[in-house]
């Protein structure tokens, strides 16, 4: 059988650190679905496996695109499943590790990416170009309320591909999903979400959000500004990396900016944990019951043998 684990949860919930234990447990390696690990010179503020764990558990889908280069959902479907077969034909088990709940979807089910891309997005991206993010975001409002809640109106990106689909399907966007064929066909899934207190999460995102900038955060953004990428593309948008860009820019103080950056990755973690309250078959698992990620890897282990 084709089996898959997923292990996924809010950032700063841990799944890395329980997957690369498990890895080590079932003979696995780590299929990342996280939409900025895919991008080169971007490492701290994504928390990529450091050289140590690359050595240790095999990798894929890290370190694979340029930064100026938008990589859409269809093009990782298909990266990622090939990654998978491939992993699978070798008679190891790929565990899928990441909190990007579009990249989780892809794979779940069985969306015709490449369709939705034909269909009205000119019309959108016009939209947004005469009219602003914020009068686009209120399109979506508008269409499905549901939707745009699960989103920011800064991810642009995200609320263009929404408005994209609901143009061509008569109801929620959470109806569509739930319509779309599973892929269960081609991969038997067991989906793990590491849930926690909003407490201990958020003290976990403060404590992250300081190692990264110790670790050299800012240092990261000066030398991939310095590589001559323009501020504006995708992948600098990110949690972690628009922040400091507008400090390096002078348009806030460095404590503003921490401020900052902690608010938006606390409110990152939100939108998360809507998002996968969705996943109905997933099991939760709150990682401050168990000793540590070894146990919960094995509890994990256990559960799919």
């Amino acid at each position: 059988m084709n089996n898959v684990i997923i292990i996924t949860g809010p950032t700063a919930s841990g799944k890395s650190s329980v997957s690369l234990s498990l890895c080590e447990r079932v003979d696995g390696e780590i299929v990342s679905a996280d939409s900025m690990q895919i991008y080169r010179y971007m490492d701290i503020g994504t928390a990529k496996p450091n050289k140590k764990e690359l050595n240790k558990v095999r990798h894929h889908m890290i370190d694979i695109c340029d930064i100026a280069h938008n990589y859409s959902v269809a093009q990782y479907k298909k990266a990622a499943v090939d990654c998978i077969n491939d992993i699978i034909n070798r008679k190891k088990i790929p565990i899928i590790t990441g909190g990007t709940g579009l990249y989780l979807d892809a794979l779940l089910y069985n969306i015709d990416f490449h369709k939705e891309e034909k269909s009205n997005r000119d019309y959108f991206e016009n939209y947004l170009k005469n009219n602003g993010k914020d009068k686009l975001y209120h399109l979506l409002m508008k269409r499905d309320a549901a939707a745009a809640l699960s989103t920011h109106p800064n991810n642009t990106k995200r609320v263009l591909r929404y408005l994209d689909i609901l143009s061509n399907y008569e109801g929620t966007l959470d109806e569509y999903k739930k319509n779309a064929l599973n892929n269960s066909g081609s991969f038997i899934f067991s989906m793990y979400i590491l849930e926690m207190p909003r407490e201990e999460l958020y003290l976990r995102i403060e404590k992250r959000v300081e190692e990264m900038l110790k670790a050299g955060l800012v240092e990261e953004v000066e030398g991939i500004l310095n590589r001559g990428y323009d501020t504006n593309c995708n992948a600098l948008s990110a949690i972690g990396y628009k922040e400091i860009v507008e400090y390096l820019r002078g348009l806030c103080t460095y404590e503003e900016m921490v401020n900052i950056l902690k608010q938006n990755t606390r409110n990152y973690a939100k939108r998360q944990i809507t998002w996968f309250k969705k996943y109905k078959h997933a099991k939760f698992i709150n990682p401050l019951v168990y000793a540590d990620v070894n146990e919960i890897a094995e509890y994990i282990k256990t559960d799919i043998s």
